[in-house]
């Protein structure tokens, strides 16, 4: 176990500069996503009950965590408190998913037709304070996406020099969320998806969409100048309200490649083998 001295700092951590704070601190073995995912995804029936991790081209069972030598102890600690303990115990888990059933507690503000199985939610009521939450821990893992390369399994994306930026400084606490970013949260109304998919970006004209899935909730961020004007409906940081989609996620573009790998992982043998 880490040991930690009356400063927080990890004595068994190379001593450099934090990733956030800029600080010269002893570094933490960071975790690109929250520890406390892969928990939630281990499945005990299953022979090799180590979880489903997707790549562009891959998937398979593994309980090795993405992590690097990145943040100080003060930073892991403000992105556990500000947003990865309450998102994470959102999430979709083996026996319930108390975000969904907070928002079937809703009534519907608007629905898409009925191909489409999409129903949007204002959320102000049921998230209240939480939608603050829910927006840094997105940008704490899109920021971490872009700030360094995490290896071959986690794909670093560009934010742009300005924007990673601005999020950085927004996750310390030293400025606003960027004016020329919204969030989009979808919440899985059917199968619940059991593995994470780490950030994937595709740019649409002037705007760069980049989307990431944690168990059972999709988020979804654009950035670039005409954002303000062209996604701020239907955002959870919208100017007119805080909105949560309810959606199939099977529908979605990024779900119909990655589910189809994934599922096939999971029917293959020697995905799940003991020990793998």
């Amino acid at each position: 176990m880490d040991q930690y001295n009356k400063t927080g700092s990890n004595a068994n951590g190379p001593v450099g500069a934090c990733g956030l704070c800029r600080e010269q601190r002893a570094l933490q073995d960071s975790h690109f996503f929250p520890a406390a995912l892969y928990k939630i995804l281990r499945d005990p029936d299953r022979p090799n009950p180590n979880p489903v991790m997707v790549t562009r081209n891959h998937a398979g069972t593994t309980s090795r965590q993405v992590s690097a030598y990145f943040l100080c102890w003060h930073c892991e600690q403000r992105f556990s408190r500000n947003g990865e303990q309450y998102v994470v115990g959102q999430c979709a888990q083996r026996d319930r998913f108390p975000l969904r059933e907070l928002l079937q507690t809703l009534k519907p503000i608007g629905v898409g037709p009925p191909a489409t199985g999409i129903a949007v939610y204002d959320a102000r009521t049921i998230l209240g304070e939480h939608a603050e939450e829910y927006l840094y821990f997105a940008a704490s893992i899109f920021w971490r996406a872009a700030a360094r390369s995490w290896g071959k399994r986690v794909r670093q994306l560009s934010l742009g020099k300005t924007y990673q930026e601005q999020f950085r400084l927004y996750l310390l606490g030293e400025s606003k969320w960027p004016q020329n970013a919204r969030l989009m949260i979808h919440v899985s109304s059917g199968e619940l998806l059991d593995f994470i998919m780490d950030p994937v970006s595709v740019r649409i004209g002037a705007v760069h969409r980049h989307k990431f899935c944690i168990p059972g909730i999709l988020f979804i961020l654009f950035v670039g100048a005409t954002v303000p004007r062209d996604h701020d409906s239907g955002a959870v940081n919208s100017t007119a309200g805080r909105f949560v989609f309810l959606a199939p996620f099977e529908k979605d573009s990024l779900f119909e490649g990655f589910g189809k790998v994934a599922r096939e992982a999971l029917r293959n043998p020697k995905t799940l083998r003991p020990g793998v």
